[in-house]
C-alpha cells in the first residue's frame, strides 16, 4: 500500500484487510502530482499504521517522489527478500480503498490453488457517487519465480507497478464473494465529503469490527 498524509481514510482501509492478510507492506512518501513541502507524511498516518496492523506491519519510507507504481515496485523488492516471498499471494490496495465481502471461503480456495492453476486473481471494484459503476480489477497476484508480472492491464492505469505490467500472468479468476469500495475520486476536494458520506451511510460498520 502506498501512502502519504492518508489518516482520514486508513483507518477504514487498514481495518478490511487485517484480519485476512499475513502482514501489511506500507511505504509512504509524497507524489510528484501531489505537490508538498514534505517528503514523508507528517499527519498521523504512521501512528494509524502501527496501530491498526501491529505486529503484522512492514514500514517503508522514500524521500524521492515517486508515482504510486513506482513505490509498489519498491515494496515488491522489499517482500522477494523475505525467506518465502517467492511463492505467496500479494493483494494490492490503495489507502482510498476499503475490502468487503463475504470472502473467507474464496480466499482459502485461492491460497490453495497451484501456479499452473491461478496467478491473478480479479475482484469488483466499486465507484462512489456521483459515477456509481462497476467493473473487475486484478489485484491478487501470485508472487512466484521472481515475481508477480502482468502484460495487459494498460499503462495508464498508474497503479499497477512495473512488475505487475511487464509480462502475461494467466492462468486467473474471478473472485465473486468480495470486492473493492472506492471511498473518494482522487486526491481533490471531494475527499473529505465522500469520507463523511461513507461515515454517514454506517459503511464503516460494514468492514471494521471493534
Amino acid at each position: 500500500m502506498s501512502v502519504f498524509e492518508e489518516e482520514d481514510l486508513l483507518p477504514a482501509s487498514l481495518t478490511s484487510i487485517r484480519d485476512f492478510v499475513d502482514n501489511v507492506l506500507i511505504i509512504d512518501g509524497s507524489y510528484p502530482d501531489w505537490p508538498s513541502d514534505h517528503a514523508l507524511s507528517e499527519d498521523e498516518t504512521k501512528e494509524i499504521a502501527h496501530r491498526i496492523a501491529g505486529d503484522k506491519l512492514i514500514w517503508m519510507e522514500t524521500k524521492t517522489q515517486l508515482f504510486e507504481s513506482a513505490k509498489l515496485d519498491m515494496a515488491l523488492d522489499r517482500i522477494e527478500q523475505e525467506p518465502d516471498g517467492q511463492d505467496l499471494w500479494v493483494f494490492l490496495q490503495s489507502a482510498d480503498e476499503v475490502f468487503s465481502g463475504d470472502y473467507v471461503g474464496e480466499l482459502d480456495e485461492l491460497r490453495a490453488s497451484s501456479p499452473s492453476e491461478c496467478r491473478v486473481a480479479q475482484i469488483k471494484f466499486h465507484l462512489p457517487a456521483p459515477h456509481r459503476t462497476q467493473y473487475m480489477m486484478p489485484r491478487f497476484f501470485r508472487l512466484s519465480g521472481g515475481g508477480v508480472r502482468h502484460g495487459r492491464i494498460p499503462v495508464s492505469n498508474c497503479m499497477y507497478p512495473q512488475k505487475v505490467l511487464e509480462a502475461p500472468w494467466y492462468p486467473g479468476r474471478k473472485l465473486e464473494k468480495c470486492w473493492l469500495l472506492h471511498l473518494k475520486d482522487g486526491r481533490n476536494l471531494n475527499r473529505q465529503r465522500e469520507r463523511d458520506s461513507w461515515y454517514a451511510s454506517g459503511g464503516l460498520k460494514k468492514v471494521v469490527s471493534v
